[in-house]
């Protein structure tokens, strides 16, 4: 028996359909993953967001959006599946948002909500805090504490004991080999921590190290001491003293920069930076005064604190500022805010804040580079805010 042609008719219609039924689902975008650093911010804290997609065609573009805020390096974020995002200064719920386009034009999103609170000041550590330095290179976590048994390392995640440390004050650490460094004040022995293991070694050239700082872009470890600088590099086990002929004096402070290092010193502020495989130094400011502590800020304004007149004042691009804080010590940073702290204290463009309630007197001040603060007392109290 034959069958109708109608019959052929309508089977080739349902296989038509069914393969543009087929060709619609597999152009789909499925989100298989939504991740962030945290389900809550404080103000001005830095977040991580990030989405995973099945596609089956190209993905053309990531679009970041959020409600409030700032979204890092936005213009740059299209084709990226992740981005960094700075809460605002307002409490709230704040909606983070990718759009997902494939090369179809197909669309999918993946919100995110997230609650930023007040900041609050917060007991860390009642006591024994000795020393802070914050890892390089990372935006999220990355604060190493010093403490008179051990050494805590605060990420996003948590917190970490090592047990190690034995009241090394002054620290640093090397994220590419998993390195920690430190120092006691008043002594020269260097001493290091990786894989368990630690190990030390003496520097001769000097009678006691000052400060220690990780220069993640030239690949070596920054040493301030009583009589200069030095350079060390890990990789080969040897120190630099060719910096040393200009930068001699007495480190009090050393920040590191893309473009080289500030130094500042007892006779004044020194930038050093590598050119043509050298290491070279410009003496910037000579005051005939000491220099305390040095910041370049994200303006790119060099901020010090230098002694006048017998006083410790902070001074920003030679210009002594209308308002000094109550209390100024050796400790300048800087917020994702854009506020210039020094201690517990800091600047919002017309005048000194003290949020934090902290009633002791501070030692050392530093923001993570997730834009907490964290504080340490004289008598050995850590508090973040």
């Amino acid at each position: 028996m034959k069958c109708p042609v109608f019959f052929y008719h309508m089977l080739l219609v349902v296989l038509l359909a069914l393969m543009c039924s087929c060709g619609s689902s597999s152009s789909s975008i499925a989100i298989t993953g939504a991740d962030k650093s945290s389900d809550s911010a404080v103000t001005g804290q830095r977040l991580y967001f990030q989405v995973s997609t099945v596609v089956d065609y190209p993905v053309a573009k990531y679009i970041w959006r959020a409600s409030g805020g700032t979204i890092e390096d936005k213009d740059n974020s299209n084709n990226k599946n992740y981005i960094f995002w700075i809460s605002p200064e307002e409490p709230g719920t704040y909606t983070v948002t990718c759009t997902i386009i494939d090369d179809e034009g197909n669309v999918k999103a993946a919100p995110f909500s997230v609650d930023v609170s007040s900041r609050s000041t917060k007991l860390l550590l009642s006591q024994d805090a000795l020393g802070m330095a914050k890892e390089d290179g990372v935006k999220i976590g990355g604060v190493w504490v010093s403490t008179k048994d051990d050494t805590v390392y605060y990420s996003f995640a948590g917190n970490t004991n090592l047990d190690w440390g034995y009241g090394y004050d002054l620290i640093a650490v090397d994220q590419l080999t998993y390195t920690i460094w430190a120092a006691k004040t008043g002594e020269n022995s260097l001493t290091y921590y990786k894989n368990g293991m630690s190990a030390f070694t003496t520097l001769v050239e000097c009678s006691q190290i000052t400060r220690l700082v990780m220069d993640t872009y030239d690949d070596v470890l920054l040493i301030g001491a009583d009589k200069g600088l030095f350079v060390y590099y890990p990789t080969i086990d040897t120190i630099d003293t060719s910096v040393n002929s200009d930068v001699d004096s007495h480190v009090y402070d050393i920040k590191v920069y893309d473009s080289g290092a500030l130094v500042a010193t007892k006779d004044g502020l020194y930038k050093v930076y590598i050119s043509n495989d050298t290491w070279t130094s410009e003496l910037l400011y000579n005051d005939n005064d000491p220099t305390y502590a040095v910041l370049k800020d994200t303006d790119g304004n060099i901020w010090r604190v230098i002694e006048s007149n017998g006083a410790k004042v902070i001074t920003c691009e030679d210009t002594a500022l209308a308002e000094q804080p109550p209390e100024v010590i050796d400790s300048l940073d800087q917020d994702l805010l854009g506020h210039v702290w020094c201690g517990k204290y800091y600047w919002d463009g017309d005048s000194w804040h003290d949020p934090t309630g902290i009633t002791d007197e501070v030692k050392q001040s530093m923001i993570s580079p997730e834009g907490l603060a964290y504080i340490i007392t004289t008598s050995g109290e850590l508090f973040s805010w």
